[in-house]
């Protein structure tokens, strides 16, 4: 099921929220401005993300935030462009990966392996896939290949 990101504004503060019917959610809260939204899937995990990004400029017990002109770019690209998976992020900046293959990777959703459970051999069967097509470079592969290692075995010692 999909829901909704959302970033509205009332007199200086901002709240980052999630409905699954944006209309009525917005009926309800009538803001002074809708800045942002986003439809999604992971929007529970979207905006936890927000918000922890954010957490020194919330307001306590509340969604609002007091968010600068730069946060408040920043809040609004995510929602714009969608959730951008930090894994990918560092790949890109290291030059590991192109920008055709960010592209690629972020439309099948590889980050999501990183919140859902997977084993460690699915994990190593979909990064080899992606090699063998092409979609990323054997240096990707490598640093992706220690990360899902990794993951799967925090995940595993967390479950015991």
């Amino acid at each position: 099921m999909t829901g909704w990101v959302y970033l509205i504004r009332n007199k200086d503060l901002h709240k980052i929220g999630i409905t699954e019917n944006l209309e009525q959610r917005i009926k309800q809260l009538k803001p002074d401005e809708i800045v942002a939204t986003f439809e999604t899937e992971d929007y529970e995990k979207l905006e936890k993300e927000l918000h922890k990004k954010f957490k020194s400029e919330r307001i306590p017990q509340t969604e609002y935030f007091r968010l600068s002109k730069t946060q408040l770019d920043d809040c609004i690209r995510q929602l714009k462009g969608g959730f951008e998976p930090p894994e990918l992020l560092e790949l890109k900046k290291k030059g590991i990966i192109n920008k055709e293959q960010y592209e690629t990777l972020k439309k099948i959703d590889w980050y999501k392996h990183y919140s859902e459970e997977i084993s460690q051999e699915e994990g190593l069967e979909t990064l080899q896939q992606l090699l063998d097509e092409g979609l990323i470079t054997e240096e990707a592969y490598q640093t992706q290949k220690k990360t899902v290692i990794g993951f799967i075995n925090k995940t595993s010692i967390a479950s015991i």
